[in-house]
């Protein structure tokens, strides 16, 4: 019998049971489904504007509660496309240190029963999250002080609720939004440790085929994870994790440090250290990795076409920056596809150039499709290297006695790749000279580079910028770039979030 000729009631019928794009999809197949569907379609459309955002912002909605309305009717979860978890939401609810009076929440939380109902939707995720043993490529070690069973995700999360943690919740609400698309986290304290140890199980998984179409997040575009304090960061694990996510494209951090646990490659990428992302942009801001971290997280990338790495100070990591290195490790993993790369850090005259272990000079050459450029000038200058008796040579590699027209028109665009479009630089171009580095800069520019055909002075914007952010001098006729402060993605990953939030 055709669909067409089923009585309207039992048409509807049908149409209420699916989920919103099937109804679409339904509505959509002739007239008269259009109209038998035009009620459902209403009401698909009133929920979603109800549930379209879960936003817990100053504890206007608590996620215990949330939880509740969605495990007594699942289909609400159906709606949500995306998870804001600010620091000023109900993270613990057993004590007032997330929230305090005169709040009306303040004192707001789930009864035993409630409590109950959540650890049995924890116990139904059994199957697809065993306790693992202890050689298993995903095993951790427990630490009693934080998770005292991390190899039973099922078991935490019944711990966690016990705790009265937020993170508990969270895990379990996860498995309930199939259409999610966006997740934005401030971790606070250790509050969010059940949900990162869900996401390496996650991230694991996803290596499976067996498990793999059961896992939740298989929507998942764009990530972002936050430190809530001035001091500190949060695990590079988060990285290697969300990266893991098959549909992830954005991934961004704010106050991230060091490098991924011992082995996070081992998870992270496929068998034989093959990547796995498909990641294109990746957006670092106040973040400080050592590069051997940095290049775990890069080797699993696909696909990159956007890197943002703004490097934070010794508050975030006592890593170093090494920009050179940084460059050399993005050729190397990222080199074939990367279109833009944009390099800065809090103090561009930190030491990092003076480590002894540093890169003097770095090559872009190897960048296939590079097309844009934005970083300091001291990230891309090469070094003064030493003479044979330890002491430095005069401007550059050479002595200037030696040779004076090597010394003072070094040419960037030399060491740049034939790709590149778009150039900006800026810094101080001082040194023991004066003005030596700027004059060397202009003369150079003066005149088209062959081995950079496709960049010219209408792309290009080099800015001597003093002390203050003074602008002395410009070459090129480019607009400036935007800050990494005034970038789109700061607005739409980190609004509300990190410790300013508070």
């Amino acid at each position: 019998m055709a669909l067409t000729a089923l009585p309207a009631e039992l048409t509807i019928n049908i149409a209420e049971i699916l989920d919103p794009h099937s109804t679409l999809k339904f509505a959509l197949t002739c007239k008269s489904h259009s109209a038998l569907c035009k009620s459902v379609l209403e009401k698909h459309a009133r929920l979603f504007n109800e549930w379209q955002i879960i936003d817990t912002t100053d504890a206007e909605l608590l996620l215990w509660q949330t939880l509740k309305e969605v495990l007594d009717d699942p289909r609400k979860g159906w709606y949500v496309r995306e998870l804001n978890l600010p620091p000023n939401r109900q993270y613990n609810w057993t004590s007032r240190m997330s929230l305090f009076p005169p709040h009306p929440c303040a004192d707001l939380a789930p009864s035993g029963e409630e409590k109950d109902m959540f650890k049995a939707a924890a116990r139904k995720l059994e199957k697809l999250y065993p306790i693992l043993e202890s050689q298993h490529l995903l095993a951790r070690e427990a630490n009693p002080s934080i998770l005292g069973r991390p190899n039973d995700l099922v078991g935490t999360i019944e711990d966690r609720i016990d705790a009265g943690k937020e993170d508990g919740v969270v895990t379990i609400l996860l498995h309930y939004l199939p259409y999610l698309k966006t997740i934005r986290l401030t971790e606070v304290d250790d509050t969010s440790d059940c949900l990162e140890l869900m996401m390496h199980r996650v991230a694991g998984g996803y290596k499976d085929p067996a498990v793999a179409s059961k896992l939740p997040l298989q929507h998942l575009t764009t990530a972002a994870v936050s430190h809530c304090n001035t001091e500190g960061s949060i695990t590079a694990n988060w990285a290697c994790s969300f990266l893991g996510i098959p549909s992830l494209k954005t991934f961004g951090a704010y106050r991230m440090g060091n490098s991924p646990s011992r082995g996070a490659e081992d998870y992270y990428l496929l068998p034989g250290k093959m990547p796995c992302s498909n990641v294109t942009e990746l957006f670092f801001a106040c973040c400080l990795f050592n590069v051997e971290g940095l290049s775990v997280i890069l080797a699993g990338l696909k696909n990159l076409k956007k890197f943002t790495y703004w490097g934070g100070d010794e508050g975030v990591s006592w890593a170093s920056y090494k920009p050179k290195e940084t460059i050399q490790a993005l050729a190397k993993h990222v080199g074939h596809t990367v279109e833009e790369i944009v390099l800065d850090r809090e103090d561009i005259d930190d030491d990092d150039h003076m480590n002894e272990d540093a890169l003097k000079t770095v090559s872009l050459q190897e960048f296939q499709k590079l097309k844009i450029l934005n970083c300091p000038w001291d990230m891309v200058r090469p070094e003064d290297e030493e003479s044979d008796n330890g002491e430095p040579l005069e401007q550059g590699f050479h002595r200037k006695e030696d040779n004076i027209a090597l010394d003072t028109d070094f040419d960037i665009r030399s060491i740049l790749p034939e790709s590149l479009q778009e150039l900006y630089l800026h810094g101080t171009f001082f040194d023991t000279d004066g003005h030596y580095e700027w004059q060397a800069m202009e003369r150079v520019f003066h005149h088209p580079n062959p081995m950079t055909p496709n960049l010219s002075l209408e792309k290009t914007c080099i800015r001597q910028v003093w002390n203050g952010g003074e602008i002395r001098e410009r070459i090129g006729t480019a607009d400036a770039p935007l800050s990494v402060d005034d970038h789109p993605l700061m607005h739409e990953l980190f609004d509300g979030h990190g410790y300013s939030a508070l």
